[in-house]
């Protein structure tokens, strides 16, 4: 028994590619080196009985040993079960009462294993590639649902939510830069008339003439808004309120001159300017906007009105030609 002990200290001890222990009859270990404690994981520290997967523990007080002492000699698999386990290849002597277990590290088995960890590491890959492509997916159609929901649906325009959030923004930037920015307000004259007259569904080709038109003579930065029935609006970031009474006369002449689909004569709005004021809110730049659109509306449609900073101050534009 000495010279198990010393087999132990000399040079089994620190070896980890090498299982080495020696054990009771019962499992109960009386020595161990690196390697056979690495391959129980903590699992069976005082007896390794229960960690013998091949050959059972008990299995080995059933066999006899041969000449020299070797009670068993083939594949030792060590772990709590197969999923942890580690596959040795060496054989088991029994002396005094004692089992010796001395076993290499089974480079077959361990092949094995590193070819199926390879195969589990690509399927891991390929779960990750195929739910980062998915998270993608995912991504655009929650972006394209973002889209629908900001947009009219007759038009393609986008509609008063995203008036609402760009407005906001815009605001910012005017209280971080004085950078100007004007709202204009459009809303067909006598449309009603018009719909009760060729129908909905013509009437409705005929608000998509609106927003062509419009669309066709404002830059890319303005945001273009259907906000409703045969309203529209328009934000003018770095515009003044010069910039954008010049815009919307203009956008009324154009209505003024071609006349839509399914119509004899040419539609014609009322238009709104209101150049947004130091410290103006929301909704308090929209209320004058929509006060300077009916004063548009009192005075006979087809004309552009400029919103005074109160009630009374709202006034219509006039070219110097028109003067």
């Amino acid at each position: 028994m000495n010279d198990c002990n010393d087999l132990f200290h000399s040079w089994l001890g620190e070896f980890r590619s090498i299982a080495a222990a020696l054990l009771q009859e019962d499992g109960r270990i009386v020595q161990a080196n690196q390697g056979f404690r690495s391959a129980l994981a903590g699992e069976c520290d005082a007896n390794a009985a229960p960690c013998f997967v091949e050959p059972r523990f008990a299995r080995l007080a059933e066999l006899k040993e041969n000449g020299q002492g070797v009670v068993y000699a083939g594949p030792i698999i060590l772990g709590r079960d197969a999923a942890s386990s580690h596959a040795y290849n060496g054989k088991i002597f029994r002396r005094d009462g004692l089992l010796l277990l001395v076993a290499e590290i089974d480079y077959v088995a361990f092949g094995r294993i590193s070819e199926e960890l390879g195969k589990m590491r690509k399927e891991v890959e390929e779960l990750h590639l195929l739910m980062a492509r998915r998270d993608k997916s995912l991504q655009l159609a929650l972006h394209e649902i973002d889209d629908l929901r900001r947009q009219d649906t007759l038009t393609g325009l986008y509609n008063r939510r995203e008036l609402d959030l760009r407005l906001d923004a815009e605001i910012a930037r005017r209280q971080r830069y004085d950078s100007p920015v004007a709202l204009v307000l459009l809303d067909l004259d006598g449309f009603a008339a018009v719909n009760e007259r060729i129908g909905r569904e013509l009437a409705d080709e005929v608000l998509q003439h609106v927003g062509s038109l419009v669309r066709e003579q404002v830059r890319e930065v303005d945001l273009i808004v259907r906000c409703g029935g045969q309203e529209f609006a328009l934000l003018l970031p770095a515009t003044s309120e010069m910039g954008a009474l010049i815009l919307a006369d203009r956008l009324r002449e154009e209505l003024e001159t071609q006349a839509p689909p399914h119509l004899a004569n040419p539609v014609t709005a009322s238009f709104a300017v209101a150049g947004l004021l130091n410290g103006e809110k929301r909704e308090e730049v929209y209320n004058r906007a929509w006060r300077a659109l009916r004063h548009a509306k009192h005075c006979g449609g087809n004309c552009v009105a400029l919103a005074g900073p109160a009630d009374g101050t709202d006034a219509l534009y006039e070219t110097k030609e028109q003067g």
